[in-house]
């Protein structure tokens, strides 16, 4: 998720579960941590606005708060969560979206579309550590 919405979205969800964590830091246990879901507008990048749109992410991770010197730190092992769904029984909209989830929406009616969701996880999981 390389678009500076996304990337926006992840450092507030990141930015939730450093607050969880300093919140109740149960310092040498590592917890599972997760975000609530933020929504993504569309933004720089023509190929991920053209395919999703508006979407959401969260992020789920495992924190592990521990003691250094000048205090607390949280360890967070983090994995960036995608979702969106279709839903082409929306009333008719003006906006170029909605004529096109109008246009979706009769083909749905004559059942050659339907509405669908999109979800999806990183590959890879990333680490990030935070003074609390």
């Amino acid at each position: 998720m390389a678009t500076s919405g996304a990337k926006k979205m992840i450092a507030e969800c990141l930015e939730e579960i450093t607050n969880q964590a300093r919140q109740n830091p149960q310092i040498g246990v590592t917890r599972e941590l997760t975000s609530a879901w933020l929504g993504v507008q569309p933004g720089d990048d023509d190929d991920i606005d053209n395919a999703l749109g508006h979407y959401d992410i969260a992020v789920s991770s495992d924190t592990t708060v521990s003691e250094s010197d000048g205090g607390l730190q949280a360890e967070i092992i983090y994995k960036t969560y995608v979702y969106e769904f279709y839903n082409f029984d929306k009333d008719s909209e003006t906006s170029p979206a909605g004529v096109v989830n109008n246009e979706m929406r009769h083909l749905e009616e004559a059942g050659w579309a339907r509405s669908f969701r999109v979800h999806g996880e990183a590959t890879l999981q990333f680490k990030k550590v935070e003074k609390l």
